[in-house]
């Protein structure tokens, strides 16, 4: 997304649509990749694998899709109360920031997610 770009988007609309399309894919046997930009990075702390881990690439998804059937996360959502998503540029990347909510099998989460627009792609995950 370019700056001029950036003020014809609707973050909250493409920000739900992103969570309510991954929190469908997190089913056996789905690419999860779809959801990632090529470079992307994922900070996970406790919520699918027990401790503070970062994966990077094409690690994202792979470790998403095999840490899923212990963490059982679900219902990925926009947190309330929280920040609206809006458009952002973070290390010279402009992207739609969001805070999310999302249910695991220990209890809740809550994460950032910044996503980006992939040429002939839409908007895909850079930070997770």
């Amino acid at each position: 997304m370019t700056s001029s770009n950036a003020h014809h988007v609707d973050p909250r609309a493409i920000a739900d649509s992103w969570l309510r399309q991954f929190g469908t894919s997190l089913t056996p046997g789905n690419d999860l990749s779809l959801h990632f930009a090529p470079e992307c990075y994922w900070r996970d702390l406790l919520s699918f694998t027990g401790d503070l881990r970062t994966f990077s690439g094409t690690q994202v998804a792979e470790e998403l899709a095999r840490r899923q059937p212990e963490a059982k996360a679900t219902d990925f959502r926009l947190a309330e109360g929280r920040t609206e998503p809006r458009v952002v540029e973070r290390n010279g990347v402009t992207s739609v920031e969001a805070i999310f909510e999302f249910d695991v099998l220990a209890g809740s989460g809550i994460g950032v997610v910044r996503l980006v627009d992939v040429p002939g792609q839409g908007y895909r995950a850079r930070n997770f």
